[in-house]
C-alpha cells in the first residue's frame, strides 16, 4: 500500500486526494490497534506518508476530523516517536 501512496496512485490517491481520509484513518486504526510497530519498516514509511499530507493542512485537517481521539492519539504518539528517535 505505501509503494501505491508514494507512486500517487490515482486509484489509492483519488481524485482531488479525496481518498487521503481514509488511507489515513488506515494507518490510524493500525496504530491504534498495534497491527503495526511506529519503528518497523513499514511503520516508519507511514510516518514519512503522514509528514507528507501535513504540509497541506486543508487536507490533514480533514483526515483528523474523520478520526476517533484514540486514532489522533495513536497518530499523535506515532509523529513524536519518531521526531525524537
Amino acid at each position: 500500500m505505501c509503494d501505491l501512496i508514494e507512486s500517487n496512485n490515482p486509484v489509492i490517491i483519488g481524485q482531488d486526494n479525496a481518498n487521503i481520509p481514509n488511507v489515513i484513518k488506515l494507518f490510524a486504526d493500525a496504530f491504534t490497534r498495534s497491527s503495526i510497530e511506529v519503528n518497523s519498516l513499514v511503520g516508519q514509511r507511514m510516518v514519512l506518508i503522514l509528514r507528507h499530507v501535513q504540509t497541506n493542512p486543508a487536507i490533514f485537517q480533514t483526515c483528523m476530523t474523520t478520526l476517533t481521539n484514540e486514532e489522533r492519539h495513536s497518530l499523535a504518539n506515532a509523529l513524536n516517536s519518531t521526531a525524537s528517535a
